[in-house]
């Protein structure tokens, strides 16, 4: 936000709108022209773009009743989700976001695809 204050101050005449989207979006929106730049987070060729790589750190959350066992630990390990109902973004499953954090047991564990949430991980009740 320290950036977009900062073009405000700048260039007082300039009109910023944030559109939110899945890469894929945002990519075809750079291609038609209806946005100036893009915040892409996700493994694709950026060669036709002049681009800067952000450095990156993705941390991830998991939601859950504040009663569950899971939430008394400081970390969740992929082995203390086997067998829960997990809601996971067809997002993050088209582009392997988890698949390096959980290695193996991904194979174990109980995926439910849902297209309209783009955050990521979530425990069912």
């Amino acid at each position: 936000m320290e950036v977009l204050s900062e073009i405000i101050q700048d260039y007082p005449d300039v009109k910023i709108r944030l559109v939110s989207g899945n890469a894929d979006e945002m990519e075809t929106a750079l291609k038609h022209g209806t946005i100036d730049f893009a915040v892409l987070m996700a493994h694709r060729s950026l060669d036709s773009y002049h681009h800067l790589q952000l450095p990156e750190t993705d941390r991830w959350g998991l939601a859950m009743q504040k009663d569950n066992p899971l939430a008394q630990k400081n970390a969740i390990k992929p082995a203390d989700l086997i067998g829960l109902p997990l809601l996971v973004s067809e997002q993050a499953l088209d582009e392997h976001r988890f698949q390096d954090w959980w290695g193996n047991v991904g194979n174990n564990l109980r995926l439910v695809q849902n297209e309209n949430n783009r955050s990521g991980l979530f425990l069912l009740p």
